[in-house]
């Protein structure tokens, strides 16, 4: 039998056109991996957003609804018994000592401890919620 003395690099050879071939198909399936992982925490931070809106609105809403008074044990009212102020876009509140509630995110929600009127205001470009100082 005759030994052919070109078919001692074909081994090499095939093993450089696999990894090759392997590099084609791997690279742009790793790309896409990390991509959706990136969209997947991009779209918890956005439901999470989506999530303190809706809240927020909830609470402008039920004060509207049901212009409840919520006495404090001064017998004062935590709530203001109008809810929007003269742009009528904010609600005023005498915060009653609310704390921070919730988990942490990248997206926050907070109150003041101390006793104290704010004006609850939607900031749409941060999707949250602010509590301003007059």
């Amino acid at each position: 039998m005759k030994r052919n003395l070109f078919t001692a690099g074909e081994t090499i050879l095939e093993v450089v056109v696999a990894v090759g071939v392997l590099m084609i198909v791997l690279g742009p399936a790793s790309a896409t991996f990390v991509a959706s992982v990136r969209a997947v925490g991009q779209n918890r931070n956005d439901l999470v957003a989506a999530s303190l809106a809706e809240e927020g609105v909830e609470v402008v809403r039920n004060i509207r609804d049901s212009n409840f008074l919520k006495f404090s044990a001064k017998g004062t009212a935590c709530w203001n018994a109008a809810p929007y102020d003269s742009s009528g876009n904010a609600v005023s509140i005498d915060n009653c000592g609310s704390t921070k509630i919730g988990d942490e995110t990248k997206i926050s929600r907070s109150t003041s401890p101390q006793p104290q009127r704010f004006r609850l205001i939607f900031d749409p470009s941060a999707l949250t919620w602010n509590l301003v100082a007059p």
